[in-house]
């Protein structure tokens, strides 16, 4: 690291919680900017589109099923 000889405290403190709030600001763009949010899954459904609420239930319903299985499917064969 390097010394700062003629720096006060309080310009260390400002500089330190500007990297804080930087470093922050960058990681949550790359976790979570990719990511939907986390409301009610069949909110994006079309209201009056029974058709579209119940698939989207029954494919997301699959979707997790079919990875569980696979999962433990992974698993027994590595075993």
């Amino acid at each position: 690291m390097i010394e700062r000889e003629n720096s006060s405290p309080s310009a260390e403190k400002r500089e330190a919680a500007n990297i804080l709030k930087q470093v922050e600001r960058d990681s949550q763009s790359i976790v979570f900017g990719g990511l939907p949010s986390a409301t009610n899954p069949a909110d994006d459904a079309d209201a009056g589109d029974r058709i579209e609420f119940w698939g989207q239930r029954i494919g997301r319903t699959l979707g997790i099923v079919g990875a569980v299985i696979a999962v433990f499917w992974l698993l027994f064969s590595l075993g």
